[in-house]
């Protein structure tokens, strides 16, 4: 059973694609899965040239960092207000080096991985929450692509919400992954054997 949120469901997605027998059910959060059309995202390209993109990373996690993270928490949350425990992490320990490669990994790995990806069996219930009033990704974009590639998916889209409705309306994600819990976790399950 598995929760991603953003970028983080492309993992899920491609496992579901690639060991279907590993996965019940899945609640994808905002879900960033769809190719997207280019970027230029030039902070993050430099700080991953090389020779130079050392001493830019350095800059970014030395300098700055309080005013990437506090950006990048408004952008996700707007329109919604930043909830407080997430305006209080600490910035230095989420803007570092091995966070913004980790990054740039990601997305020069993403859009070749996702356009490969392909249908995912309609028998694996998947269940897509969105904010209407997302900053970060189009929520209409991904959709769209959801519904190519399964089928069956519920997709539930939330007004008012920005990128991050697991925090804004919390309630509701539990509410969902509830009935998927229900619907797919029975006690006694004739598709793999106990475990001791």
């Amino acid at each position: 059973m598995l929760v991603a949120h953003s970028i983080g469901c492309a993992a899920p997605l491609l496992l579901a694609r690639r060991r279907p027998d590993l996965i019940r059910a899945m609640l994808l959060i905002a879900p960033c899965c769809r190719p997207v059309p280019f970027k230029p995202l030039l902070l993050l390209r430099m700080a991953m040239t090389p020779l130079i993109g050392s001493a830019i990373r350095r800059q970014m996690t030395t300098r700055w960092p309080e005013m990437i993270f506090h950006s990048a928490v408004r952008t996700s949350a707007g329109p919604n207000p930043v909830p407080e425990y997430l305006a209080a992490l600490p910035a230095r320990h989420i803007v570092s080096s091995p966070s913004i490669e980790t990054m740039a990994a990601e997305l020069s790995a993403f859009n070749a991985d996702m356009a490969a990806l392909g249908h995912i069996s309609s028998e694996l219930p998947i269940t897509v929450v969105f904010g209407d009033r997302d900053r970060v990704i189009d929520h209409r974009w991904h959709s769209e692509w959801i519904r190519r590639n399964h089928d069956q998916a519920l997709l539930k889209t939330l007004r008012g919400v920005g990128h991050l409705p697991h925090h804004v309306c919390a309630e509701v994600c539990v509410e969902l992954l509830e009935r998927l819990v229900e619907a797919n976790m029975s006690p006694v399950d004739n598709r793999r054997s106990p475990v001791a």
